[in-house]
């Protein structure tokens, strides 16, 4: 199979000149050389140069009457170099003999004989067969040199191009499907991706179109992938088989085989495209290897994660549980102790001291199991429409029940859009931020709740008075296990509750941050941003009826 170049035509929407013009260096418009036919080969070489000598002669023949006998010579001189740039060298080359043949037949004396009758025109006639036959062969050589120079500079612009797709691509089957186009476009054929292993291989990208592999061409692929070489379609006993086959290898073994069938009924890819395919081979294993690393880094982290998480776990229920746990038994102790004899105001203390800690233990128990949920991605956060009016009133009603010294206010319209999302667990989010503003609002300061209707969202606002956060705490306060404040011991918690916030909201499409100072270096304010499907949207104001 003759192969001479990369001279293909990309799929471009663009018009051939606009075309030729973006190809830059490879294949600029002045380039004479582009714009050159295919060497020729084969029986037409012989044709094409007795077709030249005979329009040589006739030019001679024509100029014979002005110009003397060694000045025709010249004319012979340029069509041989003439045809060795256009045709090739094989065709320069013979048309030199024909002109050296011609010139002695129609004008060395005697004419229209091979006869040479002055020796010094054979000379003449020796020295121009040589003359012609370097000449030729220098000119075609130099159009050998240009193509074999467009065709690199074709070939590395092509595979520059595949490296940026392979480079951009996310996951095996854009790499595959990137694959299988270049090898197409490179060959100018079609082109099939197989991947699985020595038993099953499945078809998994194809170019231009998906074809219906033959038995034999299943055969070839498995071979191809046992071996670890090209099974070739054009090889004994593989009688039928369309397609060629070479392994995609890495350094774990082979990873699957791309199948190349030319258009030109050609059964073999020839020695340049096959160095362009190996390269495009390389590249292709290992962006795959780079794919697997990545999911193995995402892997990897994850388990990280989740063992931290399992660990962080272990510890809060070993540590946090423990003081609500023992404040429990000492209560109960000294009521089945002491019960009988004491006052009814010290039994009165100790049953809601049990309350207390009882609460206390079942909100850290829900947060752990929220957040191994949450971790797990065991959860449908956008499952239901829910009434996020109602959803705040319920919290701030059970968040007064459990600490009703603290004066909470709430200020929400009395109809908001619906909107996507869990109201269990964005119930749980408002009670885990107002624990948080109760824990530290302490000598009868107020919290403020203001929901309100904004752009396309719904939000929600939750102000305390307390202490306030640190400022260079502030970008810590929704890791998990992290406290402000773990120093000063007053406060009791797991560290979890804006953690296991920021993971239902984000979840639910929606935003939270912390604001800290909010007035007087203290207070710090909660705000939370939920999205409101657009149906729900009603002008500005985002005030609409709720669904039935």
């Amino acid at each position: 199979m003759k192969c001479t170049g990369m001279q293909w035509k990309k799929r471009n929407p663009l018009p051939d000149d606009a075309s030729t013009a973006v190809a830059g260096s490879a294949n600029p418009p002045g380039d004479i050389w582009s714009r050159l036919p295919r060497p020729l080969t084969g029986a037409l070489v012989p044709v094409a140069a007795l077709v030249a000598t005979s329009i040589a002669t006739l030019l001679g023949a024509g100029l014979s009457r002005w110009l003397p006998q060694q000045s025709i010579a010249l004319v012979y001189m340029v069509v041989v170099v003439v045809m060795a740039v256009g045709l090739g060298v094989r065709t320069g080359m013979a048309v030199a003999m024909l002109s050296c043949l011609a010139f002695n037949f129609f004008f060395i004396p005697p004419v229209f004989t091979f006869t040479i009758a002055d020796p010094q025109e054979l000379f003449a006639l020796i020295v121009f067969l040589a003359v012609a036959l370097l000449t030729g062969s220098l000119a075609g050589r130099m159009r050998e040199v240009a193509d074999d120079a467009r065709h690199r500079s074709t070939a590395l612009q092509s595979l520059n191009e595949f490296a940026g797709k392979l480079s951009g691509s996310r996951g095996l089957p854009a790499i595959l499907d990137a694959l299988a186009e270049q090898a197409a476009e490179t060959t100018r054929g079609e082109a099939v991706v197989l991947t699985g292993n020595a038993e099953e291989l499945k078809i998994c990208a194809a170019a231009p179109t998906r074809p219906t592999l033959a038995p034999v061409d299943f055969q070839a692929a498995q071979r191809a992938y046992r071996s670890g070489e090209t099974a070739h379609a054009a090889a004994p006993g593989w009688t039928g088989a369309k397609f060629e086959f070479h392994p995609i290898k890495s350094t774990s073994g082979t990873l699957g085989v791309v199948g190349i069938a030319a258009l030109d009924g050609q059964r073999r890819v020839c020695a340049e495209d096959q160095s362009s395919l190996e390269l495009m081979l390389r590249h292709t294993a290992i962006a795959i290897d780079r794919t697997e690393l990545e999911a193995e880094a995402v892997r990897a982290r994850g388990e990280t994660e989740r063992e931290r998480l399992r660990s962080a776990l272990l510890s809060s229920l070993s540590h946090d549980l423990r003081t609500p746990l023992a404040s429990i038994l000492g209560s109960v102790t000294s009521l089945r102790e002491l019960g009988a004899g004491m006052a009814p105001e010290a039994r009165a203390d100790l049953l809601a001291a049990i309350e207390e800690e009882a609460r206390r233990m079942s909100r850290f128990v829900s947060n752990l199991l929220h957040m191994t949920r949450l971790e797990t991605g065991d959860i449908d956060l956008l499952g239901d429409w829910i009434d996020i009016a109602d959803v705040v009133r319920t919290a701030v009603t059970r968040a007064k029940r459990i600490a009703p010294e603290t004066s909470i206010t709430l200020t929400c319209p009395p109809t908001l859009s619906v909107i996507k999302g869990d109201a269990t667990l964005l119930e749980h989010v408002i009670l885990n931020l107002l624990d948080n503003s109760i824990k530290f609002s302490r000598n009868g300061k107020s919290i403020d709740v203001v929901v309100s209707a904004i752009d396309r969202a719904i939000a929600l606002s939750v102000t305390d008075a307390g202490c306030g956060i640190p400022v260079e705490a502030l970008p810590k306060v929704f890791e998990p296990f992290f406290r402000a404040r773990d120093g000063d011991g007053e406060v009791p918690g797991t560290g979890l509750g804006l953690a296991i916030c920021k993971r239902v909201i984000n979840g639910m499409g929606g935003t939270i941050t912390v604001e800290s100072p909010v007035a007087g270096n203290a207070g710090t304010r909660v705000i939370v941003e939920l999205p409101r499907p657009a149906e729900t949207v009603a002008g500005t104001t985002g005030l609409s009826e709720p669904r039935p």
